[in-house]
């Protein structure tokens, strides 16, 4: 079942013990660490989303969503049974334009709305074709309690984790800045932070063996193979 950030908040206090108030951490804190923790794991559990363009005659360039990362699979034109997909290949190549049955993500390296990812087809489309995307698309960022987290939630529990990491790492700063006699020389918090950090990527790592373990791995015969 989704939840929403008013669930999440719950759930990080309960993990930090954070329960009477007036809290150690505010709400609009723990909720800059969800988001944080958010953004990271878009980077290795993006979403999957499909998304379709209309054509415009002769145009081959097409803006997509600042947040979309990476094209998993792309159908023009839309609808035709079989489905027929374009084969991805750098619009640089000199042989991209030569067919029409190829394609080419181009992502920026910024995240100015003004300079989004784009989409470029070989072929020349007619006007009000279609064309189907898969993509990879980060998670969305959660501000009103009532909104929705996309994560799986086989991983909402590394939200958690990563807000612990971070919740001891603003504790070790806030420590650092304002040291005392009885401080100075232990460093206790920032090791807590480390230990924290820790905890969060091998939960981190594990769930990305599992997910690979039931992933599904494509073999091509080559001219080395024998017939069966």
């Amino acid at each position: 079942m989704a939840k929403t950030l008013t669930t999440l908040l719950q759930e990080v206090r309960n993990l930090l013990g954070d329960l009477t108030p007036t809290y150690t951490f505010s709400d609009a804190q723990l909720t800059d660490f969800i988001n944080q923790a958010i953004r990271d794991l878009s980077q290795h559990f993006p979403r999957q989303v499909e998304y379709t363009l209309s054509t415009t005659a002769g145009v081959h360039t097409y803006d997509l969503e600042i947040t979309h990362t990476a094209i998993l699979s792309c159908e023009y034109p839309a609808g035709a049974e079989p489905p027929q997909y374009l084969t991805r290949r750098a619009f640089t190549h000199k042989d991209f334009w030569l067919f029409d049955d190829t394609y080419d993500f181009i992502k920026p390296a910024d995240s100015d709305s003004l300079n989004p990812p784009q989409l470029v087809i070989s072929a020349s489309p007619a006007a009000s074709e279609t064309i189907t995307l898969w993509l990879n698309a980060e998670h969305e960022e959660l501000s009103a309690g009532a909104d929705v987290c996309t994560v799986l939630e086989r991983y909402l529990h590394l939200i958690g984790l990563f807000a612990r990491w971070k919740c001891w790492q603003e504790l070790s700063t806030t420590e650092g800045m304002n040291p005392s006699p009885l401080t100075t020389l232990a460093f206790t918090v920032e090791i807590n932070a480390a230990r924290a950090e820790k905890s969060y990527r091998n939960a981190l790592q594990s769930s990305q063996q599992a997910e690979n373990e039931s992933g599904q791995i494509g073999w091509k015969m080559d001219r080395f193979d024998g017939g069966y």
